[in-house]
């Protein structure tokens, strides 16, 4: 019988606190880079749950390596619907409340938000 006052789950142990730390707030949009390779090679793109890193197969290191993340933002002035992508998320923070992965867990749901991605 229970006691007065106590609640079926009292006897559970606390669930644990993990901390997410969020990424620092960027002043300025990504910069456009040049892959720096012979045109018609191979290109390389890992597209990971965390981070996008794609480049060309001869280089060592990855040209663009970016969150995966997307935003959306509508623009009721202008009547346009803007689209950010990686490190721009973080521009603004209202751009970066409604930013969003297209991964759920390691299932990828969003399958707009990576063609989006991709024609970044």
């Amino acid at each position: 019988m229970r006691q007065q006052g106590m609640s079926r789950d009292s006897s559970l142990a606390p669930l644990p606190v993990h901390v997410v730390d969020e990424p620092p707030l960027v002043d300025e949009p990504e910069g456009f880079y040049s892959a720096g390779a012979e045109d018609g090679g191979p290109i390389a793109i890992d597209f990971g749950s965390y981070e996008v890193r794609a480049g060309y197969v001869a280089n060592k290191e990855p040209a663009l390596v970016f969150p995966t993340r997307l935003a959306r933002y509508r623009d009721r002035k202008a009547s346009r619907t803007y689209t950010f992508v990686g490190r721009d998320t973080g521009l603004d923070a209202s751009i970066r409340t409604q930013s969003r992965s297209p991964f759920d867990g390691p299932m990828v749901t969003n399958w707009d938000y990576v063609d989006d991605m991709l024609a970044y």
